[in-house]
């Protein structure tokens, strides 16, 4: 006999996804600035918009450390062109499909960093 099972609407899975894929975000900035302490570094409270320039500020005159924080830095700028092609598909299709689109390519981009 099969028991029956919940399945979560359409519109909770979108925001799973999102959730999920703004947590993995969250973590690849937690990554870089444990990167930095390692070298005694330490980034102190910036907003968004300064978070890249104060990092670079830090690893500045270490040759090894900029080139490994710089590969990780380069992948989270690429997220602009990611907005723009979500804005995109939101114009064309609509929110609710936009979503859903947002997520799985959010979801390959970070599976390929």
């Amino acid at each position: 006999m099969v028991s029956p099972v919940h399945a979560k609407s359409s519109p909770a899975q979108d925001t799973r996804a999102l959730l999920v894929g703004r947590k993995l975000l969250q973590s690849k900035l937690l990554d870089v600035e444990l990167s930095l302490r390692a070298y005694g570094l330490k980034v102190g409270e910036v907003s968004r918009g300064r978070f890249e320039a104060r990092i670079r500020e830090l690893i500045a005159g270490h040759a090894i450390l900029s080139m490994v924080i710089d590969a990780m830095l380069t992948r989270a700028t690429r997220f602009s062109s990611l907005k723009r092609w979500a804005l995109d598909v939101a114009r064309r299709r609509g929110m609710k499909r936009a979503k859903v689109a947002l997520a799985r390519k959010l979801g390959f981009v970070l599976h390929r960093m």
